[in-house]
């Protein structure tokens, strides 16, 4: 067990160890043991020394924009979950009409004075388990107002949760350490599905990263855009890359793209084929 500040927590040790399984003893734990205290505690012990090195170990902040704020505290990982609270201060609805099924089990627990309003959305398991199909339908889409000690679960690949206005209510999200490779983003409006994107953070990160690169188009990057490119297995973080050497080198981009035109994935091999053709280049595939 692995907390980011020495103080041990009893129940948060057992929630951390457990699979987040609403019909096991996650959901008995969670009925029988007020978390609150202990969460308030853990909160109280890392903001009083905020100055601390390992600070940014635990806590996050997002400024989202002019007025709305969103603040998260990782309070611990176990071997199955992790533990993290979040404080998103909006009375305003989301304009956004993107949202992503999430890819981990998650339990929410709500605790605070004030209110939230969220929508459920539960969609169709996947046919066969296949993950790239884009034809899944909405089963059903349930707005409610949660306040101080509800609970929610959230199944990996079939639920999504948006929040719709928040105030005063706190979020203490218990997820599994398991995630899906990838999730669906959907529109919300329609209710059809738009595109696929990972449910690793790291390949998140590591998009946002290349994206970046790509606009900055220095030459030195180009032995980073390599390494990435060599050492993920996603085939989107390989186009990524690829999208990046193109902005900063035509060498790379090119060998990289014979590299692609080699691989497994329909989709990469495709797409590198086709480009290395538009660009008049002759190789041995």
């Amino acid at each position: 067990m692995q907390f980011y500040e020495s103080t041990s927590s009893k129940v948060l040790d057992k929630l951390l160890d457990l699979d987040v399984d609403p019909l096991g003893q996650f959901d008995e734990i969670i009925q029988k043991n007020d978390i609150k205290e202990e969460v308030a505690k853990k909160i109280n012990d890392l903001l009083e020394n905020p100055a601390a090195s390992n600070f940014n170990n635990y806590l996050n902040t997002v400024q989202l924009n002019d007025v709305d704020s969103f603040i998260e505290f990782r309070l611990g990982r176990g071997e199955r979950s992790a533990a993290v609270v979040r404080i998103l201060d909006t009375s305003r609805p989301l304009t956004e009409r993107k949202q992503y099924i999430i890819p981990n089990d998650v339990c929410i627990i709500f605790f605070g004075k004030g209110e939230c309003e969220a929508t459920v959305y539960e969609f169709e398991d996947e046919p066969n388990n296949d993950i790239l199909n884009h034809n899944r339908k909405l089963i059903r889409k349930t707005t409610s107002i949660f306040k101080d000690g509800d609970v929610i679960y959230l199944k990996s690949g079939i639920h999504a949760f948006r929040i719709n206005s928040n105030r005063n209510l706190a979020f203490l999200e218990l997820s599994s350490n398991s995630h899906q490779p990838l999730v669906w983003n959907f529109d919300v409006q329609t209710e059809k599905m738009l595109h696929l994107s990972s449910g690793s953070i790291l390949d998140a990160r590591t998009a946002v990263a290349l994206d970046i690169i790509s606009c900055l188009g220095k030459e030195d990057c180009v032995d980073v855009v390599r390494k990435h490119y060599h050492s993920t297995s996603q085939h989107y973080i390989k186009w990524k890359a690829i999208e990046a050497a193109s902005c900063i080198s035509t060498n790379l981009a090119t060998e990289l793209l014979i590299d692609a035109s080699r691989q497994p994935h329909p989709d990469l091999k495709n797409a590198a084929i086709k480009s290395l053709e538009m660009n008049g280049v002759t190789y041995n595939g």
